[in-house]
């Protein structure tokens, strides 16, 4: 029921009761005024009459208007004239016909009843019907080709990915083998460099050793006699054999050096567009035609559009 309140404005009961709740006062949602709930509650306060009549005139109203319609609808009434009933049926315009229309529009045209042109027309619309049949036929297999055409292109799309993985695959593990012959140079050409200087630290340590220990043993019988006098000859011959090596010769390496070729990084390949068998329709759905010429054209420009 519509209640008014004290500012004038007016909001059904159950929505006041939504929005007061359990509280004593609350406030206007229109204007703000605040609002004291009776001790009734929101049903004791004031009813908005000229709204409860208003609310019930148009909900009659609506009520004989549905009713109108389903009578109209029910009893065939004629869509220009829905006192009047349709009872003829025009052959010049092949339409039903109320006596109203007869008069107005088609009273010099061949009319018949519309049991007789039910009978009449039943083997057109048969023909229509059966037509139509067809068509839909027609959509159901152009449909069905694309499922088919969808489900191969996934297939396709696998096997390509696929290929171009193993021919990635083949070409990365054919640089590995390059990386790896080309480590495997570098480390040879190190292992002969440090074998050549392993070689001559043993050598020139042997010859210190030596030469060291002669120093050594010449110093230890300094204060003289034999022994001291035949370390001379040790000496002198000593210094004999490594006077010669004073200087090492210098050790010969040779250092390994990487050149990269200056080429692009190698392409795996291209990727090619072939067109797949087109998804057919009949000749009577044109429009479904050109939608599979759509499918397949789609990247392969507008070369159908010529044909």
């Amino acid at each position: 029921r519509p209640k008014v309140l004290p500012c004038q404005h007016t909001f059904c009961e159950d929505c006041l009761l939504e929005h007061a709740g359990t509280q004593n006062a609350f406030q206007c949602p229109t204007c703000h005024l605040e609002v004291k709930v009776p001790a009734q509650r929101i049903t004791a306060l004031p009813d908005n009459n000229l709204i409860t009549i208003l609310c019930e005139r148009m909900r009659k109203q609506g009520t004989v208007s549905v009713k109108t319609r389903k009578r109209t609808q029910a009893g065939n009434r004629c869509s220009f004239h829905p006192t009047e009933e349709l009872k003829l049926y025009c052959k010049q315009c092949n339409v039903p016909v109320c006596d109203e229309c007869l008069d107005e529009t088609h009273s010099d045209h061949t009319t018949i009843t519309i049991k007789k042109a039910s009978q009449e027309r039943r083997a057109p619309i048969q023909a229509l019907i059966n037509e139509g049949r067809n068509i839909l036929q027609s959509y159901r297999n152009f449909l069905q080709g694309l499922e088919e055409m969808e489900k191969t292109l996934q297939e396709q799309k696998k096997q390509t990915e696929g290929t171009i993985g193993s021919v990635y695959n083949q070409m990365a593990l054919t640089l590995i083998k390059k990386k790896d012959n080309l480590l495997a140079e570098i480390e040879q050409n190190h292992s002969r460099n440090l074998a050549v200087i392993h070689t001559e630290r043993e050598r020139t340590s042997t010859d210190v050793n030596e030469l060291s220990a002669a120093c050594d043993r010449a110093e230890q019988d300094w204060r003289g006699g034999v022994e001291f006098l035949a370390q001379e000859t040790t000496l002198t011959a000593m210094l004999g054999k490594h006077r010669r090596n004073a200087t090492p010769a210098p050790v010969q390496a040779q250092v390994a050096a990487f050149q990269p070729k200056n080429e692009d990084v190698p392409e795996l390949g291209h990727v090619t567009l072939e067109s797949l068998p087109a998804a057919s329709v009949r000749a009577t759905a044109p429009t479904a035609n050109n939608a599979a010429a759509r499918v397949i054209g789609h990247h392969h420009g507008n070369h159908n559009q010529n044909e």
